[in-house]
Order: structure tokens, then C-alpha cells, then sequence
């Protein structure tokens, strides 16, 4: 692929991942990772009372677990509270399969607090591999 080609998917990624919110941006997130791990990505929805489990979407042979969040306007609180309800929300359902969970972003870069949050649940739950996957590191591994 030429140098012009690249920027240009590179400029469309970029822009529909900081534009898209919700449930689109999940969708976004879906349809990379299916396409990056055609045989083994494993989407996850809610299904009736149970709902996801707090598993958006999951990777059996590198056992890792996705949580997405892409809210219209990222908050530190209510940042903060999505990663810890989502965090001990995924333990009970999942810990057994993964050893890493990965909390994905609709943003370039994460607040000081969220990220003093996270690190925390690094302390807290060193046999599990915490990582946050913003746009930086999705152009990276796509």
C-alpha cells in the first residue's frame, strides 16, 4: 500500500473512531476486531436479563476480554464508576477464561484520574492484566 493510501484509511479510521458513540462505536470496534481476528473474535451482546456479562467482546486464544465505552462526552466520574462497575462487574462471569482485560475508549488519551483508577485495580488485581486501548494504541495494532 502507498503512502497516500495508508494516510487516507488512517484519516477514516481516525475519524470514525473519535466521532462514533455508543452502541456505533461498538459496532466500529466489532467489525475491526472480526476482521483483524477472523476466526477467533468473539462479539458479545446483551442477551436478555443477563444481559453481556460485561464481555463486549472476547479473544480465546490471547484470552482477553473487552469492555467498550464511547459516551457522548467523556467524564472522569462517571469514567471512573464504568471502569469499576464493569471491572468487578466481569468476575464473577469471566475471570476463569481471560488474563487480561482490556477497557476500550472513544478517546486519544484518558483523564488523570481515570487513570489513577485503573491503576489501582492493577494493584489490587496483579494476577490480571489491565490495559486501556484508545485511538493511539488502535493505529498502532490496526
Amino acid at each position: 500500500m502507498d503512502h497516500w493510501t495508508k494516510s487516507y484509511y488512517e484519516m477514516r479510521f481516525r475519524i470514525d473512531f473519535l466521532e462514533r458513540k455508543a452502541t456505533s462505536f461498538q459496532d466500529l470496534f466489532v467489525k475491526v476486531m472480526s476482521k483483524a481476528y477472523p476466526r477467533e473474535f468473539m462479539a458479545s451482546r446483551p442477551w436478555g436479563r443477563s444481559g453481556d456479562r460485561k464481555n463486549d467482546g472476547y479473544l480465546p486464544t490471547e484470552r482477553l476480554l473487552f469492555q467498550v465505552y464511547a459516551p457522548n462526552e467523556l467524564r472522569s466520574s462517571e469514567t471512573i464508576k464504568k471502569v469499576i462497575e464493569d471491572f468487578n462487574g466481569v468476575l464473577p462471569h469471566w475471570e476463569k477464561y481471560f488474563r487480561t482485560w482490556v477497557f476500550v475508549h472513544n478517546t486519544d488519551e484518558l483523564p488523570p484520574d481515570v487513570i489513577k483508577k485503573i491503576e489501582e485495580l492493577r494493584s489490587r488485581h496483579a494476577s490480571i492484566k489491565i490495559e486501556t486501548w484508545g485511538l493511539k494504541r488502535s493505529l498502532r495494532d490496526f
